[in-house]
């Protein structure tokens, strides 16, 4: 439970192959049921592809293979959690969007760098008899921007995405 005069974060709960973790949700700007992606030509294993959203290219990485986790089966409740980086929209496919958890701050356990999901999970969160991962979407997005460069092909794919708008 968590006391009042204590500072509170909310997280949004995900599942990853099976992995519990979790992101600050401020970090968070829309979550979105799978959808269709584009597959342009020299898609990287960690690119599962591009998100037409409302005419906006958005590249969507494969969370599980940036965090070094097995693969999953992307299905009926698959989501795609959306964040902003300094060079704009950003997806993550997930397994399956949980729940929303209020942590006291003082609550969340620091971890040691070699168990910590590729360097990417912050710290800890209780959940029940479990802990679960606290992951900064932002700190991902912003760290695989060179491997997937997503500067660079995100304006490169205008023209795919307006394509496949006019096809619909």
């Amino acid at each position: 439970m968590v006391e009042s005069g204590l500072a509170q974060k909310q997280y949004l709960i995900f599942s990853i192959a099976s992995q519990q973790c979790a992101a600050l949700l401020e970090e968070i700007c829309e979550v979105v049921l799978m959808a269709e992606l584009s597959a342009p030509v020299g898609l990287t294993e960690s690119l599962a592809g591009i998100l037409n959203l409302g005419g906006e290219a958005i590249p969507v990485l494969k969370l599980n293979r940036l965090l070094g986790l097995q693969e999953f089966e992307v299905g009926l409740y698959s989501h795609i959690i959306l964040t902003r980086n300094k060079e704009g929209t950003v997806g993550f496919l997930t397994q399956a969007v949980k729940k929303i958890q209020t942590v006291s701050t003082e609550d969340l356990k620091p971890l040691r760098f070699e168990a910590n999901l590729n360097g990417f999970a912050l710290a800890m969160l209780p959940d029940g008899r479990d802990f679960i991962a606290v992951l900064s979407l932002k700190n991902i997005a912003n760290s695989c921007e060179t491997s997937v460069k997503l500067n660079s092909n995100a304006s490169c794919l205008k023209p795919m995405v307006n394509a496949t708008k006019e096809a619909s």
